[in-house]
């Protein structure tokens, strides 16, 4: 029993040998051949209500239908091989696949990249208003951060017995005979009220009135809403100590991420269209006055700056939006995006080769547009290359190659059917068949032995 059992597997593994041996020539209309043929074709008709229904000549078939024409190709002689991979598959599957063809060719390419964009403070705009002298907060208008400020605006008062004592040396100079025709003594002494941030209008004022005030106020320098506010009234502030920071929204600044492979193709003065994603009605176009010389260890981009014109105070920093650059690099080889398989370590594409072979081959490319790859080397102008379905015909390929292999090991000779025994012989006709010629008497006389194969499994 143990030896039937031996002999069923031996003939199994037979019948799976020449399965594979026809699925290396043939499989459903691919033909995986290592060498190109040539193909004479003919026009013959067919219905289309009628498979079976094919004539030679045009005509209506027997519903009374035109019938359409179809071409018949015969291989008629074989050229030079072809690269390892290289598949043939046949009209009716290229139409069922739905397989299409790209060109390779000199085009003039244009990048386009949508990019994140963040809308930020115009810092060419910013202005911290300081004390440069101790005292008391004595009155507080610009009470709440956010709050919208106008040039000359009165944003606090404050009390300080330094500036008190500044006013009144500044009164005893002028009022002095001796020193008031000393321009040098007066000019120092308003000077030294200016450095304090205190204004000629003000200290015309003190002049005019003849005696120090205990307080003065303090005005906005231009137009802008507070984006920090570190005081309250009543608050005791020392010199040098920021109080407000106001920024001025006229204009901001969009701050577009650019990654490494994008920098070649961007540069100052490049036009840029911003979509802000809060508002839905036409792009706000701008040009990219700055480019950062570093990268963001986080994102791993560069940052171009765009300034953004503000009418209204509409755009709001720290909104979100994509940024459109658009850059022209020129005629060049390039191959359609779509015929490009990205295997991690190369790039591949299959060429059309005629007569329904695609040889697959390996690429080396450059940029890459929306549509395009401009091509380094593995094309020409005018190679034809699928563009869909690429990952069929790449599986077709790898099959190819997978059954070579199988066909190269040793004892597994695909391509030669004779190597295989015919599974209907039984094992006791082989082995008389093909035992050496001192052992074939004795096996002849041997006593028959007894047949314990399972029913329904002729060994």
């Amino acid at each position: 029993m143990r030896k039937y059992l031996i002999i069923f597997s031996l003939s199994l593994l037979a019948v799976t040998a020449y399965g594979c041996s026809k699925h290396k020539a043939v499989n459903n209309g691919v033909n995986r051949t290592t060498q190109q043929a040539k193909e004479k074709c003919k026009t013959m008709y067919k219905s289309t209500m009628m498979p079976k229904e094919i004539s030679t000549t045009p005509g209506k078939d027997s519903m009374g239908m035109e019938m359409v024409p179809f071409q018949v190709c015969e291989q008629t002689e074989r050229e030079k091989p072809l690269a390892a991979g290289t598949v043939q598959i046949s009209s009716r599957l290229q139409q069922m696949y739905g397989v299409a063809l790209g060109l390779v060719d000199n085009r003039k390419l244009t990048i386009s990249m949508r990019n994140d964009a963040i809308i930020k403070y115009d810092e060419t705009k910013l202005k911290d208003i300081n004390i440069r002298f101790s005292g008391y907060i004595q009155k507080l208008y610009a009470d709440y951060t956010g709050m919208m400020v106008y040039k000359g605006q009165r944003l606090f008062t404050i009390y300080s017995p330094e500036l008190v004592s500044a006013e009144q040396e500044y009164l005893l100079v002028i009022s002095n005979p001796y020193s008031a025709n000393n321009k040098e003594l007066v000019h120092a002494a308003e000077e030294k009220l200016r450095l304090w941030n205190i204004t000629d209008r003000q200290i015309e004022e003190i002049k005019k009135a003849g005696k120090p005030f205990d307080t003065l106020s303090f005005h906005a320098p231009f137009t802008g809403y507070i984006i920090e506010k570190h005081i309250v009234q009543g608050q005791h502030v020392d010199a040098g100590q920021t109080l407000f920071r106001i920024a001025d929204l006229s204009d901001v600044w969009a701050m577009v991420d650019v990654y490494e492979d994008q920098i070649p193709f961007v540069h100052i003065g490049q036009r840029v269209s911003l979509e802000i994603q809060s508002f839905s009605g036409e792009p706000i176009k701008g040009k990219i006055d700055y480019i950062y010389p570093y990268l963001d260890n986080d994102t791993r981009t560069v940052k171009a700056r765009v300034v953004i014109p503000n009418p209204g105070y509409k755009i709001k920093p720290g909104m979100y939006g994509y940024a459109t650059i658009e850059d022209t690099i020129g005629k060049r080889l390039s191959v359609p995006a779509d015929a490009v398989m990205n295997t991690g370590t190369r790039q591949l594409v299959f060429v059309y080769m005629g007569n329904g072979y695609f040889e697959p081959r390996t690429v080396k490319l450059g940029e890459h547009t929306d549509k395009y790859y401009v091509v380094l080397s593995g094309l020409e102008a005018g190679d034809k290359v699928v563009t869909n379905p690429v990952f069929l015909i790449d599986a077709e390929s790898n099959l190819n190659e997978v059954s070579g292999a199988m066909g190269s090991m040793p004892g597994m000779d695909m391509g030669n059917q004779k190597e295989f025994q015919n599974p209907t012989v039984s094992d006791k006709e082989q082995k008389q068949n093909t035992a050496p010629p001192e052992k074939k008497q004795k096996q002849q006389t041997s006593p028959p032995e007894q047949d314990n194969s399972m029913p329904g499994m002729k060994m």
